[in-house]
């Protein structure tokens, strides 16, 4: 695979399984590091998008551990 997206952080939503799932794993695949994350327990990182507070200590984890979002 070509290496598009190499170096750059994403965060996918709803990545435990569907379309999410894929999402995350295409991201992967082209060089991204990707925060999977989800409600679902499966998700490599759990986050409800309807709780406004816990995305943003989502989003300072990320930052903190990566940098920032791209």
């Amino acid at each position: 695979m070509h290496d598009v997206l190499g170096g750059r952080i994403a965060l996918v939503t709803g990545a435990a399984r569907g379309v999410g799932a894929q999402i995350a794993a295409r991201f992967a695949e082209h060089g991204a590091v990707v925060y999977a994350a989800d409600i679902d327990e499966r998700a490599a990182f759990r986050m409800d998008v309807r709780d406004r507070a816990g995305v943003r200590a989502a989003v300072g984890r990320i930052e903190r551990e990566s940098g920032g979002l791209d």
